[in-house]
């Protein structure tokens, strides 16, 4: 494996959660790794479920697209919401063309104050 995944395995076994975020995105994009999508959906969703507001986004990102699991606009648009919480311009962007775009605005939006 390449050097930068082998130094994120490393970080995000010691608790690193940043590390976890970047070692996803070597399997989501098979740099110094194998291309896994499943394996990268495993380590953003760990990462997101400790709060990480990058990782919430970039597993947000899975959901809309079906990358490594399936398609699911209501749980991207979970994500980005919990992400734009957190203030994060980018995902709060991508949260609001989403859930306008998926005609589900109203019901999206009610599911970002529950969060």
């Amino acid at each position: 494996e390449g050097e930068a995944a082998r130094l994120f395995r490393i970080a995000a076994a010691e608790g690193d959660v940043a590390g976890l975020v970047y070692l996803a995105t070597c399997y989501e994009h098979g740099r110094g790794v194998e291309e896994d999508q499943i394996e990268a959906v495993r380590l953003y969703r760990l990462a997101a479920d400790q709060g990480h507001p990058k990782a919430q986004c970039f597993l947000g990102v899975c959901y809309e697209k079906g990358t490594g699991v399936g398609k699911d606009e209501r749980e991207a648009a979970r994500l980005y919401g919990l992400a734009a919480d957190q203030s994060n311009a980018v995902q709060a962007v991508r949260w609001d063309v989403l859930t306008v775009s998926a005609g589900a605005c109203r019901e999206a939006k009610g599911m970002r104050h529950a969060c």
